[in-house]
């Protein structure tokens, strides 16, 4: 009998003790004068959820991996425990810490990089959870599916999901269970909601506590601090990075030929940690070290070029069990081909912001895909999308199924081939590209692009945001209007007090006017460092900001009163909420914005000088050859 097998017969125990607990939670929620609604409930929750909690332990418990894409791997034998960091407090946990934190009511967001662990953590929190039922059945929600569905409802969606297979559950008996805190939302991926959905799904998430008191709710993203920030009764830990102990014990367990991972951890022991220590900080990284050790021994120093490395070696990737028999392509294309053709797939859904595909959006995205790619290169003209979206799955597994679906095996790996597109790309296609990829300023597209194609994405892309923001930012005749360059960029502030600070978060962030210059801030973090537009407004103390804006000239100001009441010693931790306008000028330049967009401006200046320095540098040199 295979793990699957064995795995599926577990979940059925798993969700048949679920269905057991169903009638006694929500008696003692709804109590007897509602037992006829209840009795209806309880079967309908049977009936409706029971394969998905099946199906959902099975997903969470078995996965595909870049190093046998054709075995699925036991999370339980495989997975290596976690460390959080709370920012807050600036403590480490361990992740069954943070699994009891849960469990006992603590409302929680994990953070962390592509390739961190989180994902591996929300699914081993998913089915450990269904050991212990007493503080509610765990609904494993991957949020990323909500983007193809036109109402952004978040309940309804959940139900959708959850209930798909039988009809019969309806929202306000799913409502029901919810308040009877049967069961427990996992919510994974926030970050790979679309950005115009996110305020809107953000406030439903938030909502979650008062429309259904005691519930529990797990996060995960990758880092948005201004957002969650803004989640008061969220606690936010961020995943600690792998050390050389974690590393070694991810090798060890990974089912994988046992000389070639043997020789992997003696290169780590003896160099390999010391060499590539950021790369082994990673669990999805130190598995693809692993893939490329086993063909070239040695690693890249550099992001993408370790994983046009992980490419080559998917490329040619033997079959295990095939001795030496190289795994056919459907599309008969040159590497090369092969490699344009999915960069131009990736560029394209990720510019849709599709992290996961029907086989008909797949197939759809590829004829797109196909019909560009040609234009480049002749041999790509014979293509047929079926064939090309059977390689990507088959034979280089660039995606893998999830249930109906196909999703990318990391999202990482899309990042990279849009960016190999950016390579590719010339005038003013490579401004519209990367100022549209800069959206989601927390992804490593940019950054690869300027690693790869370092002068040609300054030139064509750093330099003009660098004068359109320069000019955006500066003063006109000696003033600046701080408010409407601000509100330009986002919608509103939401401004809370916390212990002796005051904190401000953000919301419906225009990530067209925002994204590009907060990349460019990522993208060069020593000329630049963590400077944003808003940074100066961070984590004021209270007398700070007490002292400069309760100042007896700024009473007849709007919003005066607001700030007054922020800080009423009566009232309990207010919040208060600003629709940023021309109009707020008073308290922004109180606080010193002006002094922030001023020094902003000059680091900018001071970079692009820095930037025109070294590209006369490489004319001159180029000069003296020709």
């Amino acid at each position: 009998m295979d793990i699957v097998t064995l795995g599926t017969a577990a979940a059925s125990a798993a969700a048949k003790k679920a269905g057991e607990t169903f009638g006694e939670r929500l008696l003692s929620a709804a109590g007897a004068a509602r037992r006829a609604f209840v009795d209806r409930a309880v079967v309908s929750l049977r009936l409706g959820f029971e394969e998905y909690l099946k199906s959902s332990y099975v997903r969470c418990r078995y996965f595909k991996t870049v190093l046998n894409p054709y075995e699925p791997a036991d999370l339980e034998e495989t997975y290596v425990g976690l460390e959080l960091n709370d920012p807050s407090t600036g403590m480490v946990i361990k992740d069954s810490d943070l699994f009891k934190n849960f469990k006992n009511g603590e409302y929680i967001v994990v953070t962390g990089l592509a390739g961190s662990g989180k994902s591996m953590l929300m699914r081993y929190l998913t089915i450990s959870s269904f050991d212990s039922l007493e503080s509610g059945t765990p609904l494993y929600v991957e949020l990323r599916k909500i983007n193809d569905y036109e109402s952004k409802d978040l309940i309804e969606f959940i139900l959708k999901e959850c209930s798909q297979k039988v009809r019969g559950v309806t929202k306000p008996q799913f409502e029901l269970a919810l308040r009877s805190q049967l069961f427990n939302l996992v919510l994974a991926g926030f970050d790979e909601l679309e950005y115009e959905h996110r305020d809107q799904l953000s406030q439903q998430i938030v909502d979650l506590e008062r429309d259904y008191p005691g519930i529990r709710v797990i996060v995960s993203s990758r880092p948005d601090n201004d957002r969650f920030r803004s989640w008061s009764s969220y606690k936010v830990y961020k995943v600690e990075e792998f050390s050389k102990d974690q590393a070694r014990s991810l090798i060890r367990k990974t089912r994988y030929n046992e000389g070639v991972k043997e020789r992997f951890l003696q290169a780590l022991e003896s160099r390999l940690f010391k060499s590539h220590q950021t790369f082994l900080a990673s669990p999805l990284l130190t598995t693809i070290m692993l893939l490329t050790f086993e063909e070239y021994a040695e690693i890249p120093t550099k992001m993408h070029a370790f994983y046009a490395r992980a490419f080559d070696t998917l490329f040619q990737k033997h079959d295990a069990d095939k001795d030496q028999y190289v795994r056919k392509l459907k599309t008969i294309l040159p590497k090369e081909d092969f490699k344009l053709l999915l960069s131009t797939f990736c560029a394209m859904s990720y510019l849709e912001q599709k992290f996961s595909f029907s086989r008909d959006a797949a197939r759809r995205t590829a004829k797109a895909a196909i019909t560009y790619s040609k234009q480049i290169s002749e041999s790509i003209s014979e293509v047929l999308e079926d064939d090309f979206v059977c390689d990507l799955t088959d034979a280089v597994c660039m995606l893998q199924p999830d249930g109906l679906d196909l999703v990318f095996v990391h999202r990482s790996f899309q990042e990279y081939f849009s960016a190999v597109f950016i390579e590719k790309s010339h005038g003013t296609r490579v401004y519209s590209l990367l100022n549209k990829f800069s959206h989601r300023f927390s992804d490593s597209v940019v950054g690869m692009s300027l690693d790869m194609a370092r002068e040609k994405v300054e030139a064509e892309w750093v330099i003009p945001n660098i004068d359109y923001y320069v000019q955006k930012l500066s003063r006109k005749n000696g003033r600046r209007d701080a408010g409407s360059i601000l509100s330009s960029m986002l919608t509103n502030a939401q401004i809370h007090t916390n212990g002796n600070q005051v904190h401000f978060s953000f919301y419906d962030l225009d990530a067209k006017e925002l994204g590009p210059i907060e990349t460019i801030c990522t993208i060069y973090p020593n000329q630049l460092g963590s400077t944003i537009l808003i940074e100066c407004l961070k984590d004021l103390s209270i007398e700070e900001v007490q002292s400069k804006i309760l100042n007896p000239n700024y009473s007849k100001r709007p919003g005066y009163s607001n700030w007054a009441s922020l800080f009423d010693n009566k009232k309990d931790a207010p919040t208060i909420t600003i629709d940023i306008s021309k109009k707020d000028n008073w308290w922004l330049n109180a606080l010193g914005l002006n002094g922030c967009l001023d020094v902003l401006i000059e680091k900018l200046q001071s970079l692009k000088k820095e930037i025109k320095q070294r590209e006369e540098a490489r004319q001159e040199i180029m000069e003296y050859f020709i």
